[in-house]
């Protein structure tokens, strides 16, 4: 699975589940450091960054910019298949396991 199919897996389970969600995917080529996902129920925004590994580097203004925002990297890791929630600069896991459990972590963020 690259980016893109993780990603458009990742917003097709919560526009499907909660269609309530104001969901978008950041698609700007030309600006760097803007998360590839922003999920908000009510006042409450989650900004996440998608990567798939192996392959994809982590950190720079995208770690910046999801400190600031208080954002998460979602990844997806090929091998062995599970998926892993990050905080931004120390790349502390908060979460690994199915994609239930990613999901599951985001939907506790969001209150949902």
């Amino acid at each position: 699975m690259n980016e893109a199919q993780f990603k458009g897996k990742f917003v097709k389970f919560f526009r499907t589940k909660y269609p309530s969600l104001v969901i978008f995917r950041h698609e700007d080529q030309f600006t760097a450091g803007i998360p590839d996902i922003s999920i908000t129920r009510s006042i409450r925004t989650l900004w996440l960054e998608a990567k798939v590994t192996p392959g994809e580097k982590v950190g720079g203004i995208q770690d910046e910019t999801l400190r600031r925002l208080g954002g998460y990297y979602i990844v997806y890791n090929q091998i062995p298949r599970t998926y892993t929630v990050c905080v931004p600069r120390t790349g502390e896991v908060l979460v690994e396991g199915d994609f239930a459990s990613l999901t599951g972590f985001v939907s506790t963020c969001l209150m949902l």
